[in-house]
């Protein structure tokens, strides 16, 4: 909320066999991306990127200036990995 400017924000977190999937969606300020990473861009989301990464996991960014953003992180479930 703090650098979004969003006035609204949704969370979810769906599990099912296979995956575990988080949904974050808010109607704030947006910002644009360069393949999928954003510009100009701090730690928050790279760090996000990184645990992600070591989970075996997928992130998405779907996102630009002005639209908000919505943020999916996938990552396959404990018995996927064994």
């Amino acid at each position: 909320m703090k650098h979004a400017r969003a006035s609204s924000a949704q969370v979810r977190l769906i599990r099912d066999l296979h995956h575990v999937q988080l949904l974050v969606e808010d109607n704030g300020c947006g910002f644009e991306t360069v393949n999928g990473h954003k510009r100009n861009g701090g730690l928050g989301l790279a760090s996000i990127g990184e645990r992600v990464r070591i989970l075996k996991g997928k992130l998405a960014i779907e996102t630009k200036p002005g639209h908000g953003i919505r943020l999916t992180v996938t990552i396959p479930s404990v018995r996927e990995h064994q």
